[in-house]
């Protein structure tokens, strides 16, 4: 579940908007290892975004986007997401221990096509 304890909807898991942000992200992980850390901050905001927003109509859109901003955009919230994709940035990668491979490691996971959940360049690097 999300830092919110708000349950991502299962039709929420395939998405075609899913598809685009990951190849967004794996572009630009292939040009500049930095944005893997970029991606691992706002993947869970993307998220939350695609689980709550609505866009069935304009007042939806509207009422849903404010909802999810006053849920996922508070202080508290923003800092326990960061916290998070920290932590287990340092658990699944060698930026502790290694801070010089971290560059080539992340470079390395952009370009590899082999992905255990058939979405690695946005996997939570773990």
């Amino acid at each position: 579940m999300p830092p919110s304890d708000t349950p991502i909807p299962e039709a929420a898991a395939w998405n075609p908007n899913h598809e685009l942000f990951d190849a967004w992200v794996c572009a630009r992980c292939s040009e500049n290892f930095k944005f893997a850390l970029f991606s691992q901050l706002i993947a869970p905001l993307f998220d939350s975004f695609m689980a709550s927003v609505s866009v069935l109509s304009a007042d939806e859109l509207s009422q849903s986007l404010l909802v999810w901003q006053q849920e996922h955009f508070t202080l508290g919230t923003l800092r326990q997401s960061v916290l998070s994709s920290l932590t287990d940035l340092s658990k699944s990668t060698s930026i502790l221990a290694s801070p010089q491979k971290f560059p080539a490691e992340l470079r390395a996971r952009a370009s590899s096509n082999d992905s255990t959940d058939g979405r690695f360049c946005r996997q939570r690097l773990s």
